[in-house]
């Protein structure tokens, strides 16, 4: 059944020749003995969602989370603030921000806030790539693949 309320985190896999699917993990979800298994399908109920096997696991995603992102095609990004044009990258660094399920879709900013793109697909990326941020700013790409941690992990 789909959750409705917090997304805690979104769980990425890539499986090979289909492209980055993902699974929002919600705040219901942390309390469940399993973490959930069917990734977003845009456009699809949830019953239709495609079963993901961990193998194809890559990392964890929260928000305000660095992200690096290729496109097959310009990336376009809309200003935040009021007078400013539209920009297009084919790659770009942003930061994640938060999903949408129904589109299976991803809500991405610029570091300084300026412009954001909030229907951002991720199945057909080229590169989607998390990286992390040090204490003076140095940005390094995770190493992968993480490991997908439950979060019950003393219940028993």
């Amino acid at each position: 059944m789909q959750q409705i309320g917090n997304c805690v985190r979104l769980d990425v896999f890539y499986i090979e020749n289909e492209g980055y699917y993902f699974i929002p993990i919600y705040v219901s979800d942390t309390v469940k003995n399993k973490l959930p298994n069917k990734a977003c399908v845009a456009n699809k109920d949830y019953v239709k969602w495609k079963e993901m096997d961990d193998r194809n696991f890559i990392f964890s995603l929260y928000p305000k989370d660095l992200i690096y992102i290729k496109g097959n095609n310009k990336v376009k990004l809309n200003p935040n603030i009021k007078n400013k044009d539209s920009i297009e990258a084919e790659e770009l660094f942003a930061y994640y921000i938060k999903a949408g399920i129904s589109v299976a879709s991803i809500t991405i900013q610029t570091h300084d806030n300026k412009y954001i793109q909030t229907n951002l697909g991720i199945k057909s990326l080229k590169k989607f790539e998390k990286y992390e941020v040090d204490i003076l700013g140095n940005y390094h790409k995770v190493k992968l693949p993480e490991k997908r941690l439950p979060f019950n992990i003393n219940k028993k």
